[in-house]
């Protein structure tokens, strides 16, 4: 008696996991749960199987509003810069318009520099959230040597490194700061935590406009070389939104530098 109960526990157990996950244990490989045909003590759902039955993760990733360096034409990296009146202006427009929309905002996290917690900050004010997480992992590029300097400044002060700076390889740092592969390879384990500790929520992400540059051109398959045959480029612009869902173990890119509520508002500008 007591052995056909725990069958017929056990059996509510899996269908209740079934419907939380969206998905059926029987629709994972069997290599993930049987060997030799029969299943082996201590044996079961392997990692990347479980995450596969885990609920989409939706991360909404911003851009730090404009600030004062960004329209000097600056190189900020891991310096600062505090938020103009306008892009202060952008951060309490997005936390508006996030309010308005039908997605229920569950977490909140930012790059730890001064610039994005302070979008942040006012982002969350707007949407009711009280907790900002911060992580280093979100920082922007460190560009050593350039930091403080404009575009002009540095060809002058800094030929030689300028020029193999524009050539986008991943590997290649400036004096003191980072590569490309680092930050995107620190900025996707960052996501990737996010989205497997928070499955079927909604977090806002507020960080760089390198990082996304970067985390872009690698979820699109866009070349990362100047010499690349794409028609376009594309902008990142100050306080931009992307959305982006992680299934399974991939991520879909749902929207991408979305700045509707700058121009709604009618203070777009180019920076």
């Amino acid at each position: 008696m007591a052995a056909s109960m725990a069958r017929a526990w056990l059996a509510c157990a899996v269908i209740l996991v079934e419907l939380q996950c969206g998905a059926s244990f029987c629709s994972v490989p069997l290599e993930h749960s049987v060997k030799s045909g029969k299943p082996q003590r201590g044996e079961g759902m392997k990692l990347p199987a479980l995450r596969s039955c885990l609920a989409p993760a939706t991360i909404l990733l911003v851009r730090h509003g404009q600030t004062e360096w960004n329209v000097q034409g600056r190189y900020q990296g891991h310096m600062d810069s505090p938020l103009t009146a306008r892009g202060r202006q952008e951060a309490q427009l997005l936390g508006k318009r996030l309010k308005e929309s039908n997605k229920m905002i569950d977490n909140v996290f930012s790059s730890d520099l001064e610039r994005a917690r302070d979008t942040a900050k006012i982002i969350s004010a707007e949407i009711g959230i009280d907790t900002i997480h911060t992580d280093t992992k979100l920082r922007e590029r460190g560009f050593g040597i350039f930091e403080g300097l404009t575009r002009e400044e540095v060809k002058s002060r800094y030929p030689e490194e300028m020029s193999t700076f524009a050539k986008m390889d991943l590997d290649y740092k400036v004096p003191g700061g980072d590569s490309r592969r680092e930050v995107l390879d620190r900025t996707m384990q960052c996501l990737q935590d996010v989205a497997q500790n928070h499955p079927g929520k909604v977090s806002l992400v507020v960080t760089h406009g390198a990082v996304i540059s970067l985390l872009m051109r690698w979820m699109l398959g866009i070349p990362f070389s100047p010499q690349s045959q794409a028609h376009a480029d594309f902008k990142i612009r100050n306080s931009c939104l992307c959305e982006l869902r992680y299934v399974g173990t991939k991520w879909e890119v749902l929207s991408f530098g979305d700045v509707a509520h700058c121009e709604l508002d009618h203070i777009l500008q180019r920076v």
